[in-house]
């Protein structure tokens, strides 16, 4: 079974074990609305996540958005593939992280594409993050974006409620920090400390997986505040 069911309506449907093997997590989140919602895209993986979605009982031609939680070819480079094949998807991400997504020159390192030995396809952003924390509407579900920098200046955290619960997507929380990145490591920590704050039921992370309950999602975060010195 290629998938991972978090809560009632959000999946896991993409990652080393379930899709391409350098693909970070790739989550399915379904609506109120019965929509289909993406957060990160993984390598090159249009395949794995369409029939993966088909897998858990949904139609990929319900995907209405893609959240881009920052630039990285393991979370991004299937958005371009993604969008050509159902040009009604959203694509969204923070302001920080456009030039790279959009493919400006001389972004090309942050996009780290050499790492895994594959070119990127630009995509352009049609809902650009720009608040510190903004409420975004889509299929009739509240996806609350976090501005969460310090792996890299864009980074975003997103948080949706099921189940009673909240299921923060913290993808990439615990870094790495590189300088071709322009990652901040103090910046990082303040990031650290907010989704602390949040007091999320599930850590939906980007490499590391899933981390279910209040107190082990704090203490995944607190001890990558200490292995990195905090």
């Amino acid at each position: 079974m290629p998938f991972t069911k978090i809560t009632s309506n959000i999946f896991a449907i993409g990652g080393s074990n379930l899709s391409n093997p350098g693909d970070a997590m790739i989550y399915l989140v379904k609506t109120k609305s019965n929509k289909l919602v993406l957060i990160d895209s993984g390598i090159d993986s249009l395949n794995y996540i369409e029939n993966n979605i088909s897998d858990t009982g949904n139609n990929p031609i319900d995907l209405i958005a893609l959240i881009l939680t920052h630039c990285h070819i393991d979370h991004t480079g299937s958005a371009h593939s993604i969008k050509q094949k159902y040009p009604k998807v959203k694509i969204i991400a923070h302001e920080w992280e456009r030039s790279a997504l959009e493919g400006d020159k001389g972004t090309e390192k942050m996009i780290a594409a050499d790492w895994y030995g594959v070119k990127y396809n630009p995509v352009h952003l049609d809902i650009v993050v720009k608040k510190e924390e903004e409420d975004i509407n889509l299929g009739d579900t509240i996806f609350k974006i976090i501005q969460t920098p310090g792996h890299t200046p864009g980074s975003i955290a997103v948080i949706v409620k099921d189940d009673n619960k909240k299921i923060l997507f913290g993808q990439d929380i615990h870094g790495p920090f590189m300088q071709d990145f322009n990652s901040n490591i103090n910046d990082w920590h303040k990031s650290m400390k907010i989704l602390m704050s949040k007091n999320a039921d599930i850590l939906a992370e980007g490499h590391y997986g899933i981390y279910k309950g209040k107190d082990n999602v704090r203490k995944f975060i607190a001890s990558q505040l200490r292995q990195n010195g905090f």
